[in-house]
């Protein structure tokens, strides 16, 4: 939460702060921006910017939190959903976020890097933030899912999704570090939601098995 003596500046002025705070964490990461750096590119003291944020931590989280709204609204607009299958509907999704991406790169990659930069010391309070955000705006997603199609319960369909979907997140950060390009990234989901799409089609074994 950013001060109210932030709030009070005008608004352009607002967002030329959290602009420059923005590209510093996004071209350094939490741990290497330099709060130095944003003062310079700002033209202010260095106890300016702590007057509008208390921590260099505060102001990070304040920033994510800004972007991560922005996304959610995007995964929360019922209009990006083509099909009433679940598991394609996180491909009408991804494609959703990639023109995001198109249209706002840095705040796109300041949100994934803060995913994958697990290390980060403030990495214990980025993770329920984004859960929280998530959790809050899956409404879009889940309406118009035609849960009679699927062998089993709803229930179970959202649990298998939530284990896919998170162990898929899981594997991108392993993979990816925070040195990563955009066309890594797209490639790898992309490659992950060809590899879900055929194992919720087909399966695994070359011939039903029951199960023990």
């Amino acid at each position: 939460m950013l001060s109210k003596t932030f709030h009070r500046l005008p608004s352009q002025r607002q967002q030329a702060v959290l602009q420059v705070c923005m590209t510093e964490f996004t071209e350094h990461g939490y741990e290497a921006a330099s709060t130095n750096r944003m003062v310079a590119s700002l033209g202010i003291a260095k106890g300016t910017l702590f007057k509008y944020a208390s921590t260099k931590a505060a102001l990070y989280l304040y920033v994510y939190e800004l972007i991560l709204t922005e996304i959610a609204k995007v995964q929360n607009d019922a209009a990006i959903y083509t099909t009433p299958d679940l598991f394609l509907r996180v491909e009408d999704l991804f494609e959703a976020l990639l023109a995001y991406a198109a249209r706002e790169p840095e705040r796109y990659r300041f949100s994934v890097r803060a995913s994958v930069d697990t290390s980060a010391s403030i990495h214990a309070q980025v993770e329920p933030l984004r859960q929280r955000i998530a959790k809050d705006h899956y409404g879009a997603l889940l309406e118009g899912v035609d849960w009679e199609q699927y062998a089993l319960p709803r229930d179970e369909v959202w649990e298998l999704f939530a284990w896919i979907f998170s162990g898929s997140r899981s594997v991108a950060i392993q993979a990816l570090g925070t040195d990563f390009t955009h066309d890594d990234y797209v490639a790898l989901i992309r490659r992950q939601l060809v590899l879900m799409r055929r194992l919720i089609r087909g399966g695994v074994y070359r011939t039903p098995t029951e199960t023990p």
